[in-house]
């Protein structure tokens, strides 16, 4: 079965981040509740930060990015989401 994860104005809810894993650069679908994105360290450090103001597409570079597995935050209003991250070298 297909869940239509669109408003009713089509947009859809999904946030997606390709490739993953990835190694230079990181790119985004973000749905239009998305204000900032920031990308943690599993010991919490802050490595990037990203203003998305009504979501879009956005690419991240991200080769100054240690190789390991980090959390890539999603937020704005009261909303929040999480997904993993692998950056592979």
């Amino acid at each position: 079965m297909l869940e239509d994860r669109s408003d009713d104005t089509g947009y859809t809810n999904e946030i997606r981040v390709y490739p993953n894993p990835a190694n230079d650069l990181i790119y985004m679908k973000l749905p239009e509740w998305v204000q900032t994105v920031e990308i943690h360290s599993l010991d919490g450090r802050q490595w990037k930060q990203l203003q998305t103001p009504g979501g879009g597409c956005y690419t991240i570079g991200i080769s100054d990015i240690p190789s390991g597995i980090y959390t890539l935050l999603s937020q704005g209003g009261k909303n929040k989401e999480t997904k993993q991250l692998i950056i592979t070298r």
